[in-house]
């Protein structure tokens, strides 16, 4: 029987999603003329409930009595201060003794009152420096195991390369997810040992975003959608995630979002919203799922995509503040992703969960409540062609499962675990002996969803289909088109952040602290960095601001 693997704990084991086999096993399967070996089915998790992340869960729940603390004693030293410069201004030389005393124990009072507000806001960045250094090892350990994953298969891929029965879908499958995440360790191997090449790539984006395509793209364009639906069809709620899936599979041939109203017998709907993958046909841009769409969810946060969703919520009466429960495909989980993401969108609506089907992948954390699953094949090259992996969390979780089909076929440059039947039959396996599969825990975090198809009435779902057209007033005006300076200031902010970013370019930038994952940074004894606290406000009608280490920035937010 199969075992489950978890991937993150709080000691990380290891997987090895087997059977692998040395390049000698291979000879000898490949002389005695044996059937190749096909891999059987495992899941393996990352992040989640766990109990590392319960943990930084119960820490961040007691920052803020820390911070509540800090605040009043910042509120006690200014009335200190008040005090001590109304008493002051009386000046010293009074008829009573005791007079200079009161300064000196005033003067102390405010001394003793600043270190303890300090020490209470150093405790407070402390752990917002620990836990983002614990996340970026986490991400550096994922990278690398599947690294060390992709190595183990070279016996197991070579056999069926050279194999008459061979499952030359396996290989090709092998090689593209080796050459995609491979490229992006040997990016951070770069990265490390050059800092200074982070610094220019980081100029070159800074460039891009503020005067180059993408601005050019998204500024000038914006995403429609038509206000009838183009397909309507009902299902009755299976209960499981795959069934949900399978229905809907058919959305694709139909437009690009989906919107399922589910019932609940003594409360309000609950609305499902699902958004296929990428459709590329030739150089049309104008449809709604274009790589122009590709554009906006990986390099404008997917605000058009959200646009056009809330107009497909508003066309069928959906109220604000209803529990929305979303799911996508490839490019569509990345615009999902990226609501989950979107403070703006989360404050008019209920985002309740977010479930992603082999799609590329962000570094940005998600919004806290929102139960976000990452399903994705081992051997998927798309959720790796960012480079980056994701800030889980006990919301945030990857479900990662090693699905060998020999029916598969390539039919497209992201190989044949990157479709949607091949992950859906995946996720079919893994629900189908889910307690071999996943705790207890884990099990409850995908219920945040499956929770929703119980209801034993049948589920409505509209398709609306999109589209990009011009804007009558482009917010991005091209060189050419400027009448004006204030036309084309956005090249003086390009300058700006390019300079910015050369300004952390030292000339010898020195070692660079362990776990910071921050290529380029001058020396940490000298440089300030920026930090964002959690649950930081306003105190006193001004933006707290104060320094930790050597110095840096701390803001509100999270």
């Amino acid at each position: 029987m199969p075992t489950n693997q978890p991937l993150w704990g709080p000691l990380p084991p290891i997987p090895i999603p087997g059977p692998h086999g040395t390049i000698a096993d291979t000879a000898e399967h490949y002389v005695q003329e044996q059937a190749p070996r096909v891999p059987e089915f495992r899941v393996g998790t990352w992040g989640g409930p766990t109990t590392i992340n319960l943990m930084w869960d119960s820490l961040f729940d007691a920052t803020v009595h820390v911070h509540a603390a800090g605040r009043k004693f910042t509120e006690m030293r200014r009335e200190l201060i008040s005090v001590y410069e109304a008493f002051s201004s009386s000046g010293f030389l009074h008829l009573h003794a005791e007079v200079p005393s009161w300064h000196a124990r005033l003067g102390l009072l405010v001394a003793s009152t600043a270190g303890a507000e300090q020490a209470l806001l150093h405790s407070e960045t402390g752990l917002d420096k620990a836990h983002e250094n614990y996340r970026e090892a986490e991400q550096l350990i994922q990278r690398w195991i599947h690294a060390g994953i992709r190595i183990l298969e070279v016996g197991l891929a070579v056999e069926h390369a050279v194999h008459w029965e061979g499952d030359k879908s396996f290989v090709y499958d092998w090689f593209a997810t080796t050459v995609v995440s491979g490229g992006g360790v040997a990016l951070d191997v770069v990265l490390k040992r050059f800092p200074q090449v982070g610094v220019i790539l980081a100029t070159v984006r800074a460039v891009e975003s503020n005067a180059g395509l993408t601005p050019a793209l998204m500024g000038r364009n914006h995403q429609v959608t038509d206000p009838d639906p183009t397909h309507r069809f009902e299902h009755q709620p299976g209960g499981t995630l795959h069934h949900y899936l399978e229905e809907m599979g058919q959305v694709a041939d139909h437009g690009d979002i989906a919107v399922s109203v589910i019932p609940r017998p003594d409360m309000d709907p609950a609305y499902a919203v699902h958004f296929p993958g990428i459709d590329v046909d030739g150089l049309e841009m104008e449809h709604g799922r274009s790589p122009m769409s590709l554009v906006d969810g990986l390099h404008n946060d997917s605000d058009h995509m959200a646009g056009a969703l809330e107009q497909a919520l508003q066309e069928l009466g959906v109220p604000e503040g209803s529990d929305i429960f979303m799911t996508g495909f490839s490019l569509g989980g990345l615009h999902a992703t990226n609501l989950a993401r979107s403070s703006s969108f989360t404050q008019r609506y209920n985002l309740r969960s977010v479930t992603t089907i082999g799609s590329p992948l962000k570094h940005q954390p998600t919004q806290d409540g929102v139960k976000v699953t990452h399903f994705e094949d081992v051997r998927d090259p798309v959720p790796h062609v960012t480079a980056e992996r994701p800030v889980l969390s006990s919301d945030r979780m990857i479900v990662q499962y090693n699905h060998a089909d020999p029916e598969n076929q390539v039919e497209s440059l992201a190989g044949s675990t990157h479709t949607w039947e091949h992950n859906v039959e995946a996720i079919r396996l893994m629900e189908e002996d889910e307690g071999q599969f996943l705790d207890y825990h884990q099990q409850q975090h995908l219920d945040e969803f499956r929770a929703q198809l119980h209801f034993g009435e049948a589920v409505e779902t509209y398709v609306f289909e999109t589209h990009w057209q011009k804007m009558d007033t482009p917010e991005h005006v091209l060189p050419w088109e400027a009448e004006s300076y204030d036309d084309v200031a956005y090249f003086e902010d390009a300058l700006r952040e390019s300079v910015r970013e050369m300004s952390r370019w030292p000339s010898d930038p020195g070692p660079i602290p362990e776990g910071t994952g921050s290529p380029g940074t001058v020396p940490w004894e000298t440089k300030n960095r920026n930090l964002t606290v959690p649950g930081m406000d306003e105190v006193g009608g001004e933006e707290l601001e104060r320094s930790w280490g050597a110095g840096g920035t701390i803001t509100g937010g999270k």
